[in-house]
């Protein structure tokens, strides 16, 4: 093995389909189109950008299992005002709840999740 093998990949590198992976990794895919949170729009087509460029194609070039979960629904929460600086903050709130549930379901599985956002207050 090369000593490049044994270590992670630093923040910046790309992999490569060379490079060392467990075969049989399994990655769970959720899309979270959600902009709530935040005064721009455009940021919830991420999870479908992503998709149509590529994504899960170049995963299982690395010879991940991908399994796509789709994209979650979120509902705004009535008369949701600001509180401070936070925009839509129930809306948000339950758009966590609901991704967060939903990756514990992917994880539970034995998948390690990967989410696709929309803004940041949902895909930390």
């Amino acid at each position: 093995r090369r000593s490049s093998d044994l270590h992670p990949h630093k923040k910046g590198q790309h992999l490569s389909a060379n490079d060392t992976m467990n075969p049989q990794k399994s990655v769970g895919i959720i899309g979270a189109p959600f902009s709530k949170g935040q005064p721009r729009g455009g940021v919830e087509g991420g999870p479908k950008s992503l998709r149509d460029a590529g994504l899960i194609p170049r995963l299982e070039e690395l010879e991940c299992k991908v399994e796509d979960y789709g994209d979650l629904t979120f509902t705004d929460v009535p008369n949701d005002s600001p509180f401070g600086l936070v925009k839509n903050p129930r809306t948000v709130g339950e758009a966590n709840k609901k991704l967060a549930n939903k990756v514990a379901e992917v994880t539970r599985s034995g998948k390690t999740c990967l989410t696709l956002g929309g803004d940041r207050k949902s895909t930390r």
